[in-house]
């Protein structure tokens, strides 16, 4: 019976070390599908961190450009208002110009009538002296 005590003995102990084997085996492949959902969790957090630098290059250049926007912008705005304040100037010195040319030629005008108005009393007088002078005769 010593033997079949030992046999069953050692047969428990080869039943206890395959379970326990089996046990680790289990443990293993569990371990292995946890790194594997942990790998791909951590690949789906480095596609996000991707997309977030991506953004935020994008931000970082809309931002640039907006600034490039803004500069061009004030820029245009004030040579915009030198040329306006220009026109205007030309503008006013157009109005004093055509002013002044009215003025010229209402003077003109006046002039001419008044050198009409006396070629025609000079006419009319050589006229009434002429006329004198025939009958006088």
């Amino acid at each position: 019976m010593g033997q079949f005590d030992e046999s069953a003995v050692i047969q428990e102990q080869l039943h206890q070390a395959q379970m326990c084997i089996s046990n680790q085996e289990i443990e293993i492949e569990r371990l292995k599908t946890t790194v594997i959902a942990l790998n791909a969790k951590a690949s789906v957090v480095d596609d996000h961190k991707d997309d977030v630098d991506r953004h935020k290059d994008r931000h970082d250049e809309h931002v640039s450009a907006r600034e490039g926007l803004h500069v061009q912008i004030t820029e245009t705005r004030e040579t915009v208002k030198v040329q306006q304040e220009s026109h205007w100037n030309y503008q006013s010195e157009l109005h004093s110009t055509g002013d002044q040319l009215k003025a010229d030629l209402e003077a003109q005008k006046r002039h001419q009538d008044n050198r009409e108005v006396d070629h025609r009393n000079e006419k009319e007088r050589m006229s009434a002296d002429h006329y004198n002078k025939q009958t006088d005769l």
